[in-house]
């Protein structure tokens, strides 16, 4: 799963927990992106999250390589 804006990790680590997917977190504010980090080793979800600081409109990522994308809350 990839959540776009993710924040502070909500709702890609409810997902991960939920459904047991693994689940990037992108965002551009580092704080936020480090208090998801910091929510999935206290949920101890870790060792299927990563976390990404960058923009929505130059993802790293290549084509096809989640099968899920989800944004919420995300300001364009």
């Amino acid at each position: 799963l990839l959540d776009v804006g993710a924040g502070s990790g909500w709702p890609g680590l409810y997902l991960a927990r939920t459904t047991g997917c693994d689940v990037v977190l992108v965002d551009l504010p580092f704080e936020g992106i480090r208090t998801a980090s910091l929510r999935a080793a206290r949920d101890r979800l870790d060792d299927r999250c990563w976390t990404a600081v960058g923009d929505a409109r130059a993802l790293p990522f290549r084509n096809a390589s989640f099968d899920a994308i989800t944004h919420c809350d995300v300001l364009c």
